[in-house]
């Protein structure tokens, strides 16, 4: 092993990385999709401190064949630094850490080595904070068969207290995978083109990044995953009060819906969220279930503002317990 540090080459700008790797970069910023994440319980961490995981620029000068191996290089920076995850354990606690992650662009002032200009790595975990899990396990039954009727909750289950149930959630997002990722790389793509200076982004590893995501959280919860409803007691999370139609795309409500034509023109694609898109048509689906299982619980991940005919109790503000639903 040699006794002295590698040196590192200085780069302050993106600009100053070989275009395979500016490309990458910027590729992957915009490829992390949260809203998937979200969609079934997982999120991405944020950094309490610093950049646990940071890859100086002048770490991925060099040459390169394409931006897939600019993405390769820098999953080998990545490697490199896992150890340093560790930080993201003592920040958050028990949450499960998977080796998928959203970057972003960084820099800080080292004491000894001046400005530090690059890239950060935030792991994706889960479960997330959406849900107040522990309510909704006081309203469950032991012995009884549990049905989630979308995979919002999904990402809770092996590592919270809903592992002690039998329970098992319906997948109505990996349907749609491609849909979502031709919706998705539209987006970027239409952005790039209309706000980026230099129009760049690259639509085969933008796929690639978004399907990735897909295998690690599928890969996680498919154990629990089913095509039926049957079951003594559903649970429906409710993340979007929308009702949009159901044969429309999402490309199509993305393009016709006043709401995001105007995110779109107006070049804001941090605001734009897929989630109401996702889970409409949830009121419906409660006005068509509420009456086929022994008990029927509503969960948001904010005050629920509806309401329900019937025996119902509030444990709070956002979760409803329908009882004895099923004649």
């Amino acid at each position: 092993m040699s006794l002295f540090k590698k040196e590192e080459k200085k780069i302050f700008h993106i600009d100053r990385l070989p275009e395979e790797m500016k490309v990458a970069i910027k590729t992957l910023i915009d490829s992390s999709i949260p809203d998937v994440a979200k969609a079934y319980g997982f999120d991405y961490l944020y950094p309490k401190l610093g950049e646990p995981i940071f890859i100086p620029y002048g770490r991925l000068d060099g040459k390169y064949k394409s931006t897939i191996d600019a993405f390769e290089k820098i999953l080998e920076e990545v490697e490199e630094l896992k150890d340093n995850l560790k930080e993201y354990s003592k920040w958050y606690g028990n949450v499960k850490l998977f080796d998928h992650y959203r970057f972003t662009f960084y820099s800080y002032v080292d004491p000894n080595e001046g400005m530090k200009v690059g890239i950060g790595a935030d792991p994706l975990s889960s479960p997330n904070s959406l849900f107040d899990v522990q309510s909704l396990c006081s309203a469950l039954d032991k012995g009884k068969s549990i049905i989630i009727l979308n995979p919002a909750l999904s990402g809770y289950i092996s590592s919270t207290c809903l592992s002690s149930f039998n329970i098992k959630f319906v997948d109505t997002i990996s349907k749609r995978k491609d849909e979502i990722i031709d919706a998705y790389t539209w987006l970027n793509k239409s952005f790039h083109e209309n706000f980026d200076k230099d129009k760049v982004y690259d639509v085969e590893l933008g796929r690639e990044y978004m399907d990735r995501l897909f295998n690690v959280i599928l890969s996680e919860v498919r154990n629990y995953s089913t095509e039926s409803k049957e079951g003594d007691i559903a649970i429906l999370p409710l993340l979007s009060y929308e009702e949009y139609g159901e044969k429309e795309s999402i490309k199509g409500v993305l393009q016709n819906d006043e709401k995001y034509k105007k995110y779109i023109d107006e070049g804001r694609l941090d605001e734009i969220s897929l989630i109401p898109i996702l889970f409409s048509g949830s009121l419906k689906e409660l006005n068509e279930i509420k009456d086929k299982y022994s008990k029927v619980i509503v969960i948001s991940d904010k005050k629920i503002r509806i309401k329900i005919d019937g025996n119902v109790k509030q444990l709070n503000d956002k979760i409803l317990v329908i009882e004895n639903a099923k004649s």
